[in-house]
């Protein structure tokens, strides 16, 4: 990682300093005692008095969020252990059916990939190969 020259503050001193803020107290005090900047104490502090949020914890800042959760997964791994022949568009029908969230296969494929399942091509005609009508064409 670069170096930076912004300081981390452990939630525990947020927490600290935007209860003192949320009481009406000394937050000014608090932050001289957690050496946080004072700009710094007032961005938690304006932060929580727009949002009404006095928790303090971080929200997720830029990238990208994953279109399918746990959840979804969950749902498709049970879909699949009934219909095994279930393709990835036909999951990604599904998921946009039960949930209504819209994800194309490739999606849908990352997201069963993350926990450890492929799929592979779907052999429709596979009673027929060994028959001993093939077997003598052989």
């Amino acid at each position: 990682m670069p170096a930076t020259n912004y300081k981390r503050y452990s939630l525990e001193v947020r927490v600290c300093a935007l209860r003192v803020a949320k009481e009406a107290k000394d937050w000014k005090a608090v932050a001289e005692l957690h050496k946080i900047n004072e700009r710094t104490a007032w961005g938690w502090i304006k932060t929580a008095m727009d949002t009404g949020d006095w928790i303090g914890e971080h929200k997720q800042r830029g990238g990208s969020s994953k279109k399918l959760v746990d959840a979804h997964v969950d749902y498709l791994l049970g879909e699949l252990a009934t219909t095994p022949e279930l393709t990835l568009v036909q999951m990604a029908e599904l998921v946009e059916q039960r949930f209504g969230v819209s994800a194309n296969r490739e999606t849908v494929r990352r997201a069963l990939d993350g926990r450890s399942f492929t799929l592979k091509k779907l052999h429709r005609d596979v009673v027929n190969r060994n028959s001993p009508i093939n077997k003598q064409k052989r």
